[in-house]
């Protein structure tokens, strides 16, 4: 317990300012400074009984040297004791507070023993009153001051104010008296020495104690008690002026004191009247109290303005002090204090504490305690203390229900685990029943078909008891939620159980249901704040589509009735498309790509994701069936599983001549791939004959669909796609850090590849076959740890010598890795080997009638099939094209429930598949026929522009009908950047029309096609080959050697020095007597 000496002593030490509580100060001021009181100064006494109920001390003082007896002193403070002759004999209470009676002196009836506290004019002794037989505290003044009437009669004041303030949260005085020596006491009752400011010193430092016992509810049941003394008092008419935690004493069982009433104020009975200090009327501009608790008023000396509400200010310093265990202002220096009190404004506590995790209304209550302005600031503090109650109250209110949603949460909790266990039960079942199903045959036992038919029973009752336990945590987690709206792990849990549907939904391909929750996952998350964004990147096959990506709008952002559409959709540019930076929630992936339909592919994206997304786009043409090879789809199938469950590579080549079949049998296999519940990574590459003399062109243009890497990129983008593109593989394995040196030096590898950056490369310089083959197999099996792999080769046959090596080492490495390769080519003879070969042959009559039922939604008679079956030769693509010409030129026609030939029909010239082909050309002007028999002399795949060079003229128009009539295709990506590309639907039109063309002017248009390329100043490998190809078809074949032997120098880069020559054999054009292809 510290003295009541109330006096500016000096600044504290700037270390202590902040950390330690804040010396007491009573200042006069004079001419704007604040100094100590000066020495000698006279007090005015106050007049007897100017305030009802609270006259002025009157105590009989001893004249100077006049002594005093010990008896006479002990009945002039204790008349009741009078009559008393011996000692009253009393009985001693167990728990009473030690006091050393050893080191204790007299002094009437009292023993005084050691100091407790001491202050520039009083000190505080614990002291025993042995007539009642307690310890007790005693205050008087230090020696120097006995004499200073001024201080005596602030002592006797303070003594007589406390005394009159009897409430359980004031300190008792017992009684008032004077020592032997001549000094005035009083005395009260002696508390622990522990004060509200020590406790804030402990929960600062952070002691395991302090920290366990003294919480906030706790902290705020002192406060409240301080709360309630203060109302008190000032309805008593007294301001304490001094609050602060020093002067709050904590008893040991929860008690609250408030001690030091030595600068209190008596506030004035009428308008006008100054107020009681010290006994004496107040002096205007008296600035009294500690700076750091001092109201803006009282920090000016504005006494006249000092009322109720300047002790509330202090209470809300004190608030402060709580919720942040800091002081608003913590100026090293008293005037600094001051001036922050009367300047500035108090910071927001949790502003200033964040990781206090203050309550809201609580900050409210303090900031309005700290208004600088009076008039709106809190005015009493019973009304302070009111709505802290509130909170307090409502926090109660609180617990229960986070009481109750905590039970709702732990069910929630349970179920929701019933649940996930439930679910990798019903996976590991449902991969079971398919398994069955691809494995079962009609001449399975009766017991086996038995034990797979328990198994689809079982599966059906398991999804049914997912499908409750589903419920039952959905509804669990809500009425916890419906308890504590805001609880993060229920509003988490319930988010987790959302997404883990719309996965389930995305697997069994249900784009709607996978949106639905997809979309209240997303409402969960943002209720949460995870609003991190998320990460697409966008493969598409064929590779070049245009993607957009538009969010799936709901109700508060739709129009009514409004379905979602490309408007207002982010355009993602030219698939593959780097990491698209998106908010949360459902999105439609469109892709476009010219000749194909369009695809739109529902995502949901959660925080944080990243997400890469293949999109697979179809042809106009896979609307045609597939007719007469199921079985060839099926056993594809097959080989997947085997690939996939026996975790092994598996390759199969399908062969089969052109129109056979070959295109709609990958579609359908694309269909089957992209239906899998489970996800794949998909690389695919398309080989033509112009491409088997460029080095390492199969494997790079896979490599570049699988690392997302377009054909236009420099060289630079495609070491650092190709380096992300590992580092991603390289995260999926084991390791979720992954070694990103390691990663950069398998990039380095592989991007040493020509087509991937590497076609400058010098013999002296390559790693060699074996270490890219080496590096590829370590990211390739990266990558199948998470997903299995699926290779797509087109044109097989056509496959370069390289790329057919690196292959075949890859398959070496890579055998028990889970990877299905498939190949199409015409020929059966490729420079790689496959496990399985699949042959498609032409339809035979049943077939072809078969796919014209299909094709004209009706039977076909027997005269219609047969012709169509002898023309078409069994051919598939011949067959639709035959049945279209048929059609739309009225030789076949429906009637008697069936289609039918023409009755002349039968006897005319029969169509065959040539006349099919150019059936298409017909009604095309003179200027458009010109232009579609140039292309054909450009090649397969050509150019707008170099179109035009051709012709010496330009052809958009042309080209424009050419497109609409499917006769040619534009191409999304070009190889050369800025110029149109365009291809040919099926290949035997350009064929046919090449080899109708005048040798002369072939050759013509084949050394403007080489000019045109030559002009473009690429030197791409395949761009090369290309421009070779045409200087050889032109008669040209000097000037083609130095770009064939440029191939020819790359490749022996990687071959052995054994090897046989690049071109082998077919110099001068010799194996190039069709277009370029």
């Amino acid at each position: 317990m510290a003295g009541s000496d109330h006096h500016l002593t000096g600044a504290p030490e700037a270390s202590e300012a902040a950390e330690t509580t804040a010396t007491s100060v009573t200042a006069v001021r004079r001419g704007g400074t604040v100094g100590s009181k000066a020495p000698g100064r006279e007090v005015a006494r106050a007049p007897a009984d100017r305030r009802p109920g609270l006259p002025t001390p009157r105590v009989t003082l001893p004249r100077d040297g006049e002594p005093r007896s010990p008896r006479q002193a002990r009945t002039d403070e204790t008349p009741a004791l009078r009559s008393l002759d011996t000692p009253v004999a009393l009985p001693e209470l167990p728990g009473e507070r030690p006091f050393d009676t050893r080191l204790a002196r007299r002094d009437g009836h009292l023993l005084l023993g050691a100091q407790l506290g001491e202050g520039g004019m009083g000190v505080v002794l614990a002291a025993r009153d042995t007539e009642l037989g307690r310890t007790i505290a005693l205050k008087t003044l230090r020696p120097e001051c006995a004499r200073d009437d001024a201080m005596v009669h602030g002592l006797l004041f303070e003594a007589r104010i406390t005394g009159q303030l009897e409430h359980p949260h004031i300190v008792p005085v017992h009684g008032v008296g004077v020592l032997e020596d001549g000094r005035p006491y009083y005395t009260m009752r002696l508390l622990s020495d522990l004060s509200l400011g020590d406790v804030l010193d402990q929960l600062r430092r952070g002691t395991g104690f302090s920290v366990r016992n003294y919480t906030l509810t706790q902290l705020l049941h002192y406060f409240r008690g301080i709360c309630m003394a203060v109302e008190y008092a000032h309805a008593r008419g007294v301001l304490h002026r001094d609050l602060k935690p020093d002067n709050v004493l904590i008893g040991e069982y929860g008690e609250v004191q408030i001690m030091d009433w030595g600068i209190a104020r008596v506030l004035p009975v009428a308008e006008g009247d100054p107020g009681m200090f010290a006994g004496a009327p107040e002096t205007p501009g008296t600035i009294a109290g500690t700076p750091h608790y001092m109201a803006p008023e009282q920090a000016r000396g504005e006494t006249a303005l000092l009322d109720r509400r300047s002790d509330v200010y202090s209470l809300g310093v004190i608030l402060h002090q709580i919720l942040t265990l800091r002081l608003p202002f913590e100026d090293c220096t008293d005037e600094a204090q001051l001036a922050a009190v009367r300047d500035r404004l108090p910071p927001r506590p949790r502003l200033r504490a964040p990781e206090r995790d203050i309550p809201p209304e609580l900050e409210r209550m303090c900031l309005w305690a700290l208004e600088p302005e009076q008039a709106r600031r809190c005015p009493s503090a019973i009304e302070l203390w009111n709505g802290i109650e509130a909170w307090i109250e409502g926090r109660k209110e609180r617990e229960r229900t986070a009481e109750l949603a905590g039970e709702q949460a732990a069910l929630a909790e349970a179920t929701a685990g019933r649940y996930y266990r439930l679910r990798e039960q019903l996976k590991a079942l449902e991969e079971r029943v398919r398994s069955d199903a691809r494995a079962s045959t009609p001449f399975d036992t009766l017991p086996l078909r038995r034990e797979r038919w328990e198994s689809a029973l079982e599966l059906e009752r398991r999804q049914l008891a997912l499908a409750r336990a589903f419920a039952e945590a959905v509804a669990r987690y809500q009425h916890a939620l419906a308890h504590a709206p805001t609880d993060r792990p229920v509003t988490s849990g319930l988010a987790r159980l959302y997404a883990s549907q719309a996965e389930d939904a995305r697997r069994r391909g249900d784009g709607a249901t996978m949106v639905l929750y997809g979309d209240l996952a997303r409402d969960a998350w943002r209720r949460l704040g995870m609003e991190s964004p998320a990460n697409l990147a966008v493969r598409s096959y064929p590779e070049g589509a245009t993607i957009r990506i538009m969010e799936v709008a709901g109700a508060e952002s739709a129009e009514e009735d409004a379905a979602p559409g490309i408007e207002g959709a982010l355009d993602a540019g030219m698939a593959p498309c780097d990491a698209v930076v998106l908010r949360p929630g459902s999105y439609l992936v469109s892709g476009q790509l010219p000749g194909y339909r369009e695809v739109r592919v529902p995502v949901v994206l959660s925080p944080g994701e990243s997400r890469r997304l293949l999109v697979t786009l179809e042809p106009w043409s896979a609307s045609l069936p597939l007719v007469g090879h199921g079985d060839a789809l099926l056993a594809l199938q097959q080989a997947f599983h085997v690939a996939m469950h026996e975790r092994r590579l598996v390759g199969v080549l399908v062969v089969g001549d052109a129109g056979i079949g070959k295109g709609r049998l990958v579609v359908e296999l694309d269909r089957f791939l992209d239906a899998l519940p489970e996800g794949i990574y998909f690389s695919y590459v398309r080989v033509s004959s112009l491409h088997r003399h460029v080095p390492f062109h199969a494997a790079s243009r896979a490599l570049r669909h699988r690392f997302g890497v377009r054909a236009d990129l420099p060289a630079h983008e495609v070491r650092d796609a190709v380096r992300q593109g590992v580092i991603e593989a390289l995260s999926e394995a084991d390791s979720p850090a992954p070694d990103h040196g390691r990663a950069a030096q398998l990039a380095e590898l592989i991007t040493s590849v020509p087509g991937l950056g590497g076609e400058g490369v010098g013999t002296d310089a390559t790693p060699g076959l074996d270490a890219v083959a080496a590096a590829m197999a370590e990211v390739l099996i990266a990558s199948a740890r998470e997903r299995a792999l699926v290779l797509s080769i087109r044109g097989a046959d056509h496959v370069d010598r390289l790329s057919a090596r690196l292959f075949r080492r890859l398959a070496r490495a890579l055998a028990d890795v889970p990877i299905f390769s498939v190949a199409f080519s015409r020929g059966a003879t490729t420079l790689m080997g496959f496990s399985q070969t699949i042959r498609l042959g032409p339809l035979d009559l049943e077939g072809v009638r078969h796919q014209l039922s299909i094709l004209l939604r009706g039977p076909a008679s027997q005269a219609l099939v047969a012709l169509v079956h002898r023309k078409a030769s069994g051919n598939p693509f011949h067959v639709a094209e035959l049945a279209r010409l048929l059609v739309t030129t009225g030789r076949a026609r429906w009637a008697d429930h069936q289609w039918e030939l023409v009755s002349d029909a039968a006897t005319a010239d029969e169509p065959g598949p040539r006349d099919a082909l150019f059936a298409g050309l017909s009604g095309l002007t003179r200027e458009e026929r010109r232009a579609v028999e140039c292309a054909a002399l450009c090649g397969r795949v050509f150019w707008a522009d170099q179109l035009s060079a051709v012709l010496g003229a330009s052809c958009a128009s042309a080209l424009e009908v050419l497109a609409d009539r499917e006769v040619v295709v534009p191409q999304p990506a070009s190889r050369l950047r800025g110029h149109a590309e365009f291809a040919f639907r099926h290949n035997e039109l350009p064929e046919a029309l090449y080899r109708q063309a005048d040798p002369e002017a072939r050759r013509a248009a084949h050394a403007a096609c080489a000019g045109w390329i030559a002009s473009a100043g690429l030197d791409e490998l395949d761009i090369l080959a290309l421009r070779a190809r045409h200087l050889e078809l032109a008669g040209r074949s000097a000037d083609a050697e130095p770009l064939r032997a440029r191939l020819a120098e790359v490749a022996a880069a990687w071959e052995p020095a054994e090897a046989a020559p690049w071109f082998d054999g077919e110099a001068g054009g010799a194996k190039s007597q069709g277009p370029p292809a």
